[in-house]
């Protein structure tokens, strides 16, 4: 992880701690894992969806960063770039590479296993992909395209 990538990250966990959305935060080498789960917030106590805007606080300082031109995994309320797909024009059907050389997702977390691979295969064709992702170190998915991704 390069020293402003991580100096970002530390900026903004340390925000988001401080307004009650994360709780405490562990850095083991270049591993982030969050102590606490995110903090879910819903005044009516319904079930939330895997559909919610990333916070600005996260984003903004990763643009600054990375030039995002695509939010892969949004809707019309919630995207973050200009470019973006919905569930209707599915984001895992299209071709990012070809038009995008930074990608930004925030995936719905009932279907990371499909993201994670979706974005693995981009990023082996040359975009770079900055994901929002739990962290699931245990899953299959995380070792054959986090951990061990197979680029020729």
């Amino acid at each position: 992880m390069s020293n402003r990538l991580s100096e970002i990250l530390d900026d903004t966990f340390k925000g988001l701690k401080e307004a009650g959305v994360i709780g405490d935060i562990t850095c083991n080498g270049n591993d982030w894992a969050y102590a606490d789960e995110l903090k879910t917030h819903s005044e009516t106590g319904e079930k939330l969806s895997d559909q919610w805007r990333s916070p600005t606080s996260l984003f903004n300082p990763l643009k600054e960063e990375f030039p995002f031109t695509l939010d892969a995994a949004a809707d019309d309320d919630n995207h973050l770039c200009p470019a973006y797909y919905t569930y209707e024009n599915s984001g895992l059907e299209a071709d990012w590479a070809s038009y995008h050389e930074f990608v930004f997702v925030n995936p719905p977390y009932s279907q990371s296993a499909k993201w994670v691979k979706k974005a693995s295969e981009e990023a082996a064709k040359g975009c770079c992909v900055v994901m929002i992702l739990n962290w699931a170190p245990n899953t299959g998915y995380w070792h054959e395209y986090i951990w061990e991704p197979e680029y020729d």
